[in-house]
């Protein structure tokens, strides 16, 4: 529900005020909503779309079907906006109470930053509730599983893990049995995401096939030092770590965050995989 408010509110609200703001400047309201509309579109869901494709290994049917889905609820959602503007224009300021409109609302987005900021840092999940919490979706069998896998293969543990971390915290069970069965009704015929590691495959994988597959672009792209560095579990502080040991880690790290990177073009992405990837080392999870 939160999220359907987060997708859906912003842009009435915006849609509405750009109407009304548009006929009490003698504008057409039409042609202006159609072209913020379509700059809307351009720069976030095609942008994520183009994005996602330019990467390695090319899109994701199921990102593109998000992203698209998304796209049509922002025009439908505009269109109500357009439709209600007559009786909603009493609540958007005029143009000349605009500026101190803006402002107030700047403020206020400031003080919810603020607010969320604080209340985020409290309820942050630490590494180890995050990994109950993923072994609890996937099994500690697959789990285990998946250690001993990556460890036969000679690729860091905390590197796979991370991915199964990040990877499962954003695509739980139930959505990666959507994934499954949407692979099914196209016939197996578009790339689409599988497993707890979302393998990129035209075919169906299992879990276990998609952590093999994980494990292997892993072993390519990491290299020997990164592999070396981290297979070390930190068993020291940092306080008591040399100025060269903790650049040769950060340097690990930075790799591990390209691989991820690769994987995904979205930066955030590549913070979380790297982020959770160093709290597993740490904590030789």
């Amino acid at each position: 529900m939160q999220y359907a408010m987060f997708r859906v509110l912003p842009v009435f609200v915006v849609s509405l005020g750009i109407v009304v703001t548009a006929v009490r400047l003698g504008l057409d309201e039409a042609v202006s909503l159609v072209v913020c509309t379509v700059l809307f579109v351009l720069l976030s869901s095609v942008r994520s779309i183009v994005g996602r494709m330019a990467a390695e290994g090319g899109g994701s049917a199921f990102h593109t079907l998000l992203q698209s889905i998304s796209v049509v609820v922002t025009i439908v959602v505009a269109y109500c906006a357009y439709s209600c503007s007559s009786a909603l224009a009493i609540f958007v300021p005029d143009p000349s109470e605009f500026v101190n409109a803006v402002w107030t609302a700047v403020f206020v987005g400031v003080v919810y930053c603020f607010i969320s900021d604080v209340t985020r840092r409290s309820s942050y999940v630490g590494i180890e509730e995050r990994i109950e919490l993923v072994v609890r979706d996937i099994g500690g069998g697959l789990w285990e599983w998946a250690r001993s896998a990556a460890e036969r293969e000679g690729v860091p543990w905390c590197v796979i893990g991370a991915v199964i971390l990040v990877e499962v915290s954003e695509r739980p069970a139930w959505m990666r049995y959507l994934e499954r069965l949407g692979s099914g009704i196209l016939l197996n015929k578009v790339m689409m995401s599988f497993g707890v590691t979302q393998e990129q495959s035209r075919v169906p994988l299992s879990d276990k096939e998609a952590i093999l597959r994980t494990i292997g672009s892993a072993k390519r792209f990491l290299g020997e030092k990164t592999v070396s560095t981290l297979k070390k579990v930190a068993k020291v502080r940092f306080v008591d770590l040399s100025s060269d040991e903790l650049q040769v880690r950060r340097r690990a790290f930075e790799d591990v965050r390209r691989f991820a990177m690769s994987r995904n073009p979205d930066s955030r992405y590549g913070d979380m995989v790297s982020q959770f990837a160093r709290e597993m080392n740490d904590l030789g999870k």
